[in-house]
């Protein structure tokens, strides 16, 4: 963790509190604090520093986390994965007992996230590996002087569209290994952003610091109706007025209407990775629902389109046509994933 990160932290409980750093290891040569705790000025409440990822999850999610961070610092070279493994075979499926669905869904998600983390990349097809993150930089526009969320940040497939065209970003994800994942994978390039553990429906940042918000391939992933719109409404306060928000999400459309879609997020909503992971895919009518009380829509496209054989297609041609369906209204019915983007009202 920079001090830097520090000016835009508060407590998810209290957000006038401001989260001030207790202890911490010496910070290494590029001022890095590696090891630490942050303490709400309010609620006294204890905030780790792990590897340096700050750790700010609510109360029902962080029991689990300490767990997931515990075991992964201290296994020298063993992964959650490995660990859960090793100690409880297979069975995911003994989670802590929380009173609501909605935390147990989303600690069934961090758990998976953590064991799919060092693999991820293979669950993604390269046409849509290549794609995304091109189609989002160019909505999204970042400025020198911005000041970026990339919120559900994963292992890190959208740090090339801001890391080192903007003033500061902070990566945001529930899932701590996929957070040392993409630490492993941009440190190389020094394209690193400020790392945060935190649940999207409960963000412990500072209203309005925000110039733009990515939101990519998270907001699906979301359990219940209500962590959905308190996610929407946690994007939009962390943004200043007017801040750009660009959001990814699954697509309900023709292939998984008439049932031709047979992998992952096959129908309208379920559960995928071995019935771990929630999933709901979206119509054009439910996204705009969503959004529109926070937003105002600038545009919404359907991107990655499928036909039969269009593997087949060269890259060059394949891209070509996916960006010339982008501009018709068809796309909203081809393509793999809808693409929001917005501005704040």
């Amino acid at each position: 963790m920079q001090r830097a990160l520090l000016a835009f932290l508060v407590c998810p409980y209290d957000r006038e509190a401001s989260l001030d750093l207790a202890a911490s290891s010496p910070p290494t040569d590029d001022g890095e604090i590696s090891e630490g705790t942050l303490v709400c000025s309010a609620c006294a409440r204890c905030y780790p520093i792990l590897d340096t990822i700050v750790c700010v999850l609510p109360d029902d999610l962080r029991d689990v986390a300490r767990e997931i961070a515990t075991f992964t610092s201290q296994s020298a070279g063993e992964t959650y994965r490995e660990h859960v493994r090793r100690w409880k075979g297979d069975d995911f499926a003994a989670l802590t007992e929380f009173e609501s669905n909605e935390a147990r869904q989303k600690v069934s998600e961090m758990r998976k996230r953590d064991e799919e983390a060092p693999d991820y990349h293979s669950f993604v097809e390269d046409f849509r590996a290549r794609i995304e993150p091109e189609r989002v930089a160019s909505r999204s526009r970042v400025q020198p002087g911005d000041v970026v969320l990339d919120l559900g940040a994963g292992i890190g497939r959208m740090v090339t569209t801001y890391q080192g065209r903007c003033r500061l970003a902070i990566a945001s994800d529930f899932s701590f290994e996929s957070l040392q994942v993409l630490r492993r994978l941009h440190s190389a390039a020094g394209q690193v952003p400020h790392l945060l553990q935190a649940d999207a429906s409960h963000l412990p940042l500072r209203d309005e610091a925000f110039d733009v918000v990515l939101c990519i391939s998270m907001i699906q992933h979301v359990p219940t109706e209500r962590a959905r719109q308190m996610a929407i409404h946690e994007m939009a306060r962390v943004l200043r007025p007017f801040g750009r928000i660009v959001l990814l999400t699954h697509n309900y459309n023709l292939s998984r209407r008439l049932g031709l879609h047979n992998t992952g997020a096959a129908g309208k909503e379920g559960c995928q990775s071995d019935g771990k992971i929630y999933y709901l895919t979206f119509t054009v009518q439910e996204l705009g629902r969503l959004m529109s009380e926070r937003f105002r829509l600038d545009e919404m496209c359907g991107i990655v389109s499928y036909w039969p054989f269009v593997r087949r297609i060269p890259f060059p041609v394949r891209r070509g046509l996916d960006r010339m369906l982008e501009r018709r209204p068809i796309s909203r019915f081809t393509g793999e994933s809808l693409l929001a983007v917005g501005h704040k009202r």
